[in-house]
């Protein structure tokens, strides 16, 4: 890490002349004055300039706009930082002191967000690959909407459409929305179903229309998850549920605390990723917006285990919750439901 001296420059806050000319001679005037512009433009939300300039002068990302999280969710303000890795700009892993809830901190702008899912996050070329490889998403999640006895769903967070599809498929009736323009139209061209362009805060939704609302992997990526949570509860009639599917965030902690001996380490997370949940800090979040927690399980599907494997591991983890222990796989379902 770069030293940070007593007098700064106005080009680099925060910097003592004898960096900024090292700095020069090493990258050239114009690439250090470049990079010190965009510094400026972040403000006091780079909280390391020496580290976040050393990282953009080496080519490690471009300029994308970032902000700090002040609070929690659960409100509180304290947290402490685990590590920093680079997605476009140099973010931060933090932990909340009060639930343990991990977050991004700084990180990208709602807006910087948008244009990273309409440009970047789906392939176009295969859309069907993205279906067929969550296939066994959809089965298990279908097994829980029909013991909770659904009959009308809405997505939140659909992409091409394929889970609207496997639902038509199977007599629910279902609807969706996502903020990605060309993956809705992919949907409704190709695959016939009702899918809306934006989120939930802007497509003007009748209130309590669906019987379920469904989150498959999607609440990471939104800067306000209590808000999101309450236009989901919004949606669903009274004794509605809302169904989310989670990666486990025990094992974005353990990987975190590793990279954290180092100035940037690697991404501990997927890098679009804003939180990592567990089912103990979701469950801090649910009651805030009036859904009760019914159960937690472990999710379907993994990747990279082998099926007999895998099926052991849910089962174990079933058992375990019995006795409040974690769930210990890589994912998680959560069944909340609006009592009100």
């Amino acid at each position: 890490m770069n030293p940070v001296g007593q007098s700064a420059e106005p080009g680099a806050p925060g910097l003592s002349p004898t960096v900024m000319e090292r700095l020069r001679g090493e990258y050239g005037a114009e690439a250090v004055e470049l990079q010190c512009q965009a510094l400026r433009r972040h403000g006091a939300v780079v909280d390391d300039p020496a580290l976040w300039l050393g990282a953009a002068l080496e080519g490690q990302f471009k300029f994308m706009p970032i902000e700090a999280v002040t609070a929690c969710p659960c409100g509180s303000t304290a947290s402490v930082l685990l590590s920093r890795f680079v997605f476009w700009n140099l973010l931060g892993l933090r932990q909340c002191s009060a639930c343990g809830l991990l977050f991004v901190s700084p990180r990208l702008t709602a807006q910087a967000m948008t244009q990273h899912f309409e440009e970047h996050y789906h392939d176009p070329a295969h859309p069907e690959h993205w279906g067929q490889r969550r296939l066994p998403i959809f089965r298990d999640v279908l097994r829980i909407l029909r013991q909770l006895e659904v009959r009308r769903v809405f997505d939140v967070g659909a992409a091409y459409g394929h889970f609207l599809h496997f639902l038509d498929l199977h007599g629910l009736m279902a609807e969706g929305c996502d903020v990605a323009g060309a993956t809705v139209q992919w949907g409704r061209d190709h695959l016939g179903v009702r899918i809306l362009h934006g989120n939930l805060g802007n497509l003007g939704l009748d209130p309590g229309a669906y019987d379920a609302v469904v989150s498959l992997d999607t609440l990471y990526y939104v800067t306000d998850p209590l808000d999101e949570l309450e236009r989901m509860r919004h949606l669903v009639r009274p004794g509605g549920h809302v169904v989310l599917r989670l990666r486990n965030g025990l094992w974005t902690l353990r990987k975190a605390r590793r990279e954290g001996a180092k100035p940037i380490g690697r991404a501990v997370l997927p890098s679009e990723h804003l939180w990592a949940w567990t089912p103990a800090t979701l469950g801090v979040l649910l009651p805030k917006v009036g859904l009760e927690l019914r159960w937690v399980e472990p999710a379907a599907y993994s990747a990279t285990m082998g099926a007999a494997f895998w099926a052991m591991l849910v089962g174990l983890n079933r058992s375990l919750l019995q006795l409040g222990v974690p769930i210990l796989t890589q994912s998680f379902t959560a069944i909340a439901r609006r009592n009100a």
